[in-house]
């Protein structure tokens, strides 16, 4: 019975983890647009972060990593102007997502802001 349940949570963070997933939509730009919707695809997911105190430094240890592109391509297409013209247009299309490593302390040194209550009499 353990077992299976430990199964069905692997799963489940596997389905969250960073993917690449897309999306169909019409490509615009300075007033052309793609003659049919383009598949786009992009990164969603979670990733791995954490905060925990470690005792060897005596300090906070922070570790982040975001779900982000980790191959992508230029990919062209041809967009339609209202005045007949077709223009090359060229966009970023992600092949392959993954989670980065990226910085998490520098927010985390920002003091936190208080809002002040007042009272109108």
């Amino acid at each position: 019975m353990v077992i299976i349940v430990c199964l069905f949570l692997k799963g489940l963070e596997r389905e969250k983890g960073c993917k690449t997933v897309s999306t169909k939509t019409f490509v615009m730009h300075k007033g052309c647009q793609s003659y049919n919707e383009v598949e786009i695809p992009y990164c969603e997911g979670t990733c791995n972060t954490f905060t925990k105190y470690s005792k060897a430094a005596a300090a906070m240890q922070h570790s982040c990593s975001c779900c982000r592109e980790t191959r992508s391509s230029n990919r062209s297409i041809d967009l339609h102007c209202l005045n007949g013209d077709v223009v090359p247009y060229t966009y970023i299309h992600v092949e392959e997502c993954g989670c980065g490593h990226t910085d998490c302390t520098s927010a985390a040194a920002l003091p936190a802001r208080r809002r002040r209550s007042s009272t109108l009499v």
